[in-house]
């Protein structure tokens, strides 16, 4: 996905990724409900769609409410850049950051299917990525995040968590 920042001088195209690729996504599907195509059957249930195709079955959050497995990945990602570029800066934001990922986390158990939350991709850690860990897209990312402070993301997390469903990947970014 682009996004277009726009500086005093000139607009600049922004690729969001994941702290710099820190984070592996999915592909997303670009089907709407009802057009899984030939040879495929789908189901939706609690706002999740469920396209089986053969032997893969492809999972996209349709609530409007967005991806668990998505924010929780980008949160991850975000708070490793809060650890490794701004230590000691913002920390209601960066308190916020980790409570909103426990809540996401007791989320996950909650409504997982076999109720078992995914481990923290070790990836993202400071320690071990710093130059990929404090990039201009991570930068940039963690920038628009932090400009609502914690008020608003913990408002977006709210948003998000407002509607129990199996917690997938999809539609991420």
């Amino acid at each position: 996905m682009r996004l277009t920042t726009r500086t005093p001088s000139r607009p600049r195209s922004l690729i969001v990724g994941c702290a710099a690729a820190a984070c592996a996504f999915l592909a997303v599907s670009s089907e709407a409900p009802g057009q899984a195509g030939s040879g495929s059957a789908e189901a939706l249930v609690n706002g999740i769609q469920t396209i089986r195709r053969g032997d893969t079955v492809t999972k996209l959050d349709r609530t409007g409410k967005g991806a668990v497995l998505c924010m929780r990945g980008i949160l991850q990602a975000m708070r490793a850049v809060g650890q490794a570029c701004h230590a000691g800066a913002d920390p209601d934001f960066q308190q916020e950051l980790r409570a909103a990922l426990a809540r996401i986390d007791r989320f996950i158990a909650d409504n997982a299917p076999d109720r078992t939350v995914p481990p923290h991709d070790g990836t993202t850690e400071p320690e071990q990525r710093p130059g990929a860990v404090c990039g201009r897209d991570a930068e940039a990312l963690y920038e628009a995040l932090r400009t609502g402070g914690a008020a608003g993301l913990r408002a977006r997390v709210d948003d998000l968590l407002s509607i129990p469903r199996e917690p997938v990947m999809n539609p991420c970014l």
